[in-house]
């Protein structure tokens, strides 16, 4: 299986999957709430076929949203929200935590991905 958008910094194999029905078109790497648990998009996936989404991860790179004024600390809970990872807990979902800091402006971050949390802030 070629894994295109997920940029995983572990084996695949350590990792846990899912398998959804997709509501819409999902690209690699895609992050996606369903019910209560976050995944990530192995493969891309057109609407209404089974999508395999890793529900856990040791280390991933993550889409970040714009870190305005200061960047992740390492250790810091991260959340979900509108498929990018944020800092922001209000009314997003923890889907883990950060590995690494990274700086204002940049717009990945090393995460151990856990969307099995399901905790909406």
């Amino acid at each position: 299986m070629a894994l295109t958008g997920i940029q995983l910094r572990c084996p695949f194999a350590d990792c846990e999957v899912m398998t959804i029905t997709a509501l819409t078109d999902l690209s690699s790497g895609d992050m996606v709430l369903t019910n209560d648990v976050v995944g990530i998009c192995v493969q891309d996936t057109d609407t209404g076929d089974e999508a395999q989404m890793v529900t856990y991860a040791p280390k991933v790179l993550l889409t970040c949203a714009a870190q305005a004024t200061s960047g992740f600390e390492a250790g810091e809970k991260v959340y979900m929200s509108g498929g990018l990872v944020t800092e922001t807990a209000s009314g997003a979902t923890l889907c883990g935590t950060c590995l690494e800091a990274t700086s204002a402006g940049d717009t990945t971050v090393l995460c151990q991905f856990d969307g099995r949390l399901g905790i909406v802030a």
